[in-house]
């Protein structure tokens, strides 16, 4: 049952790699790759990801909360000394701005 498992989620991180790259503008495969990183335990290309979802995001002139408040609770659990110190900085401020997140999850 445990390899069952194992190759189902291994297929799902496969379609999910896929989607992302067939729709590099999508905001929510961004935010599904990047939790699948995370999971692999690749902390800095998950962050990396989140960074790529927020700046579509951003550029779109949406506000996707669900977004936001995901990358906040990555950087809880995160390993942080993984992460490229001027890129945290960055996201920090554009979360600390937001009114929508639960600010606790970024100390």
């Amino acid at each position: 049952m445990l390899l069952h498992n194992s190759i189902i989620w291994l297929s799902s991180a496969a379609q999910q790699i896929v989607i992302t790259l067939c729709k590099p503008d999508s905001i929510i495969a961004h935010e599904n790759l990047a939790s699948i990183l995370l999971e692999l335990d690749k902390t800095e290309q998950a962050f990396d990801t989140y960074l790529k979802a927020i700046g579509i995001d951003q550029s779109a002139n949406n506000s996707s909360s669900q977004l936001y408040a995901s990358t906040a609770r990555f950087l809880n659990i995160a390993n942080k000394d993984r992460i490229n110190k001027g890129n945290l900085k960055k996201i920090l401020n554009i979360l600390l701005e937001r009114n929508d997140i639960n600010h606790q999850y970024l100390f």
